[in-house]
């Protein structure tokens, strides 16, 4: 048995990492935990209620409370929409690629994993997501074993950070060892057989001779150590694994402002489940017929004595406004909006004020796009130095360019408008028609895309717009379109 460690930076970003990925992934079961939807006093008491007669279980004060708090939260998610904006506005214009490197992949490129996506789709969605969301994108290349075996081809795959337990580097800076951990379901003989799922690790190691070589172990239950299975040399003199790195992970302090708003949501919920209507009280020595009349009918007789309370419902406007201060902060915060408007003002800003904002984001956003570049033509040299082998990718000069043409265009001012705007948009159908027309001409569609979208707008009654307002789950990206080292 063999025991392995992790490495200290993994130690240290490994809660963070994983509150990233369930914020992205905005999966009920996990927000539900305490370490998202945080406590209530209430939910802390240990007094003891009778036994459920439907589940037999018996809870106390605090879990019951707790549990039908959990079941009316519901996760506002602004998180995924925030990373799709920020890798629409790097990557949205056209990429580039040389010739050599059109003919090195061929028809390849249309399935870069070995899944059936294309190289744009690889790039726009798991490697942005990973640098934009964990600060850190590890690309793997990966080929079988016999080059000379039919069909032969190599696949690059994104690793999870999560997954990547460990690694070491050498003195020149090149990538010495690696281990990561993955999950698979062991084959069965039928399907009567329970499915069991493993957990093995792969240790990519950088030999003394030049080679590279990769071991496979298997955890066992128990001991929480892992059993040796068997080990394969690849004809590579480098580990073909490319990490890239950037600062801290952009969607740090976004984080903070999604769970702000997450809780607050639950608890202005919360409030109108249990306080958000009118409650009434009888005090008084009431005898049956009168807790009959009471429950039964809208006029009842009360004895002389009793006498009826009012409580009114609680005052919801300021959690209401709590949470479109969170909204507003969480905008702020994703697009260096420091000077902007507040969420709820009908008050659009100027176009020179709305560029003099942006110029920061931009920044940060040209940046973006050339770690990104980075990456990508060392991933692209991992993949052909296994289909073309090591000496004749010596010589390759196949490479990928990303626009880095970014700027606070008139798109800005149209998102800007609508948002001041968009109840009016949205209520008047013609308004709504005329807005995603100027928008789709603005885009920098081509003229056949263009006529398609602008036929489509025309002729759809809902004409709902593919700009992420507010919360919806995803941004429309252009298709990039392949280019030559010549631009046609």
């Amino acid at each position: 048995m063999t025991k392995f460690y992790e490495h200290p930076e993994y130690e240290a970003n490994e809660d963070s990492w994983e509150t990233y990925h369930d914020l992205y992934e905005g999966d009920h079961r996990k927000l539900i935990s305490p370490k998202y939807l945080w406590m209530h006093e209430l939910e802390y008491s240990q007094q003891t209620l009778s036994q459920d007669p439907m589940t037999g279980t018996t809870d106390t004060v605090g879990e019951k409370i707790r549990r039908i708090r959990c079941q009316r939260s519901r996760y506002y998610n602004l998180f995924e929409p925030v990373v799709s904006t920020w890798i629409a506005m790097a990557l949205s214009k056209p990429m580039r690629l040389n010739d050599e490197l059109i003919a090195m992949l061929g028809e390849d490129i249309n399935d870069i994993d070995g899944k059936g996506t294309n190289l744009f789709d690889f790039i726009l969605g798991p490697i942005a997501i990973s640098y934009f969301r964990d600060g850190k994108s590890v690309i793997l290349a990966d080929a079988p074993s016999d080059p000379s075996q039919s069909g032969f081809r190599p696949t690059l795959e994104v690793l999870d950070v999560l997954d990547v337990k460990d690694w070491q580097y050498n003195d020149d800076g090149s990538l010495d060892l690696l281990r990561y951990e993955y999950t698979v379901v062991k084959p069965r003989e039928s399907l009567d057989q329970e499915p069991k799922e493993c957990e093995y690790c792969k240790v990519y190691s950088r030999n003394y001779d030049g080679t590279i070589s990769v071991s496979i172990y298997e955890e066992d239950e128990e001991s929480r150590d892992w059993k040796f299975l068997e080990s394969y040399d690849i004809p590579l003199n480098m580990l073909p694994i490319s990490i890239g790195h950037n600062n801290e992970p952009w969607v740090k302090d976004v984080a903070e402002q999604q769970l702000v708003l997450f809780n607050l949501d639950s608890s202005y919920y919360n409030q109108l489940n249990t306080q958000a209507f009118q409650r009434v009280f009888v005090s008084g020595d009431l005898e049956d017929k009168h807790l009959i009349s009471i429950s039964e009918y809208a006029v009842s007789v009360l004895p002389p004595e009793a006498k009826p309370y009012v409580i009114e419902p609680a005052n919801t406007d300021p959690l209401e406004r709590s949470i479109r201060s969170a909204m507003d902060k969480l905008y702020r915060v994703a697009f260096n909006r420091t000077r902007g408007v507040s969420s709820d003002s009908r008050e659009a800003p100027g176009a020179s004020t709305l560029r003099e904002m942006s110029t920061e984001l931009i920044t940060l956003l040209v940046q973006a796009v050339g770690q990104l570049e980075s990456i990508t033509n060392r991933a692209i040299m991992d993949y052909a130095r296994f289909k073309l082998g090591e000496e004749k990718a010596k010589d390759f000069k196949g490479r990928i360019e990303f626009s880095r043409d970014i700027t606070a265009d008139d798109i800005t001012m149209q998102l800007q408008m609508f948002i001041a705007y968009r109840d009016s948009i949205m209520s008047i159908s013609s308004w709504k028609k005329a807005h995603l027309k100027k928008v789709a001409v603005s885009m920098g569609y081509n003229v056949e895309e263009r006529q398609e979208i602008l036929k489509d707008i025309e002729e759809d009654d809902q004409g709902s717009p593919t700009i992420p307002i507010g919360g919806q789950r995803s941004i429309t990206l252009p298709t990039p379109r392949v280019r030559d080292s010549e631009g046609k």
